[in-house]
């Protein structure tokens, strides 16, 4: 009876760990989609000139469409862009899945970036977008490194821990 109680110890301990482990790289994988369609949106702001609700509906086949569907959704509710971006983006968050893992130092350039669009021409427009690539490659590039540094601590000492927790139930 111990060994079974030892055995589901170390698995859930190691379950852990390997779950902090996949929670941040979700993170990041969460950030570099928007960077991704940030980037796109641009190019589309740029080249076709049209309203940004259907520069949005170009962005629904990306890795974030969740977030995509969501914003067209409560742009229909509100009308306001801004606002319509922060209760897209806190509705994501809310539902789970990827968003779920999304820091509030993302969050917070996502949020600025949304408060921003289609508030002003498009000179003002490049630079609030430029300026928010620029902050989400600064938390990209410091995700990826949490990801190649911790991601192994996070697996490692989960199984320790089981591992020595085992041993204590044995």
């Amino acid at each position: 009876m111990r060994f079974f109680a030892a055995l589901i110890v170390f698995g859930v301990c190691s379950y852990a760990g390997f779950a902090k482990a996949k929670a941040v790289k979700r993170r990041l994988g969460v950030v570099e989609g928007f960077l991704l369609d940030i980037k796109q949106l641009s190019i589309l702001m740029q080249y076709k000139m049209a309203p940004i609700r259907e520069l949005v509906r170009q962005l629904e086949g990306s890795v974030l469409k969740e977030f995509w569907e969501a914003l067209l959704l409560q742009m229909e509710k509100t009308g306001s862009l801004a606002d319509a971006w922060q209760e897209a983006l806190e509705q994501t968050r809310r539902n789970g899945g990827d968003f779920f893992y999304l820091g509030d130092a993302e969050a917070r350039v996502i949020s600025d970036f949304g408060a921003m669009l289609g508030t002003s021409d498009f000179p003002s427009q490049k630079a609030n977008t430029e300026m928010a690539l620029e902050r989400l490659c600064v938390q990209a590039e410091m995700l990826r490194r949490e990801v190649s540094q911790k991601g192994k601590v996070y697996r490692s000492l989960g199984m320790l821990g089981g591992l020595a927790a085992a041993i204590v139930i044995w």
